[in-house]
């Protein structure tokens, strides 16, 4: 899955915590995801958008890809055969790294959550 589909994708499935997501559609969202809250970030600072401590555009792009981004780490979840409760562990700072351990791993064959999306998208 290339960049743009894996965007498309996740904005399309924006509130979709079924199935699963595949590493490339998830960590090209996650880069999307980085660089736009850096631009709306700069432009905040650059151009004084800014309502009390939070920027403008840097809280509407937040609102924006919240669902999508928890909808996608999800479906990533579920992919390596994980249930999505496990989207809550990064409260506790160290879970960071488990989540980020877990969206690097390799794609499991069919699971309780459906079939590989790797091997649908070569057949199809």
């Amino acid at each position: 899955m290339g960049p743009i589909d894996a965007v498309k994708t996740c904005f399309v499935k924006y509130v979709d915590f079924d199935g699963r997501a595949p590493r490339s559609e998830y960590w090209y969202f996650v880069l999307f995801t980085g660089l736009l809250t850096s631009l709306s970030g700069h432009l905040d600072s650059e151009y004084g958008l800014t309502f009390g401590e939070q920027g403008i555009t840097s809280g509407i792009i937040n609102l924006l890809i919240f669902l999508p981004t928890v909808a996608v780490g999800v479906r990533r979840l579920h992919d390596i055969g994980k249930t999505s409760w496990w989207v809550l562990l990064p409260f506790t700072i160290i879970g960071i790294f488990v989540i980020i351990y877990w969206a690097a791993q390799i794609s499991v064959d069919d699971n309780g959550y459906g079939k590989n999306p790797l091997i649908e998208d070569s057949i199809t």
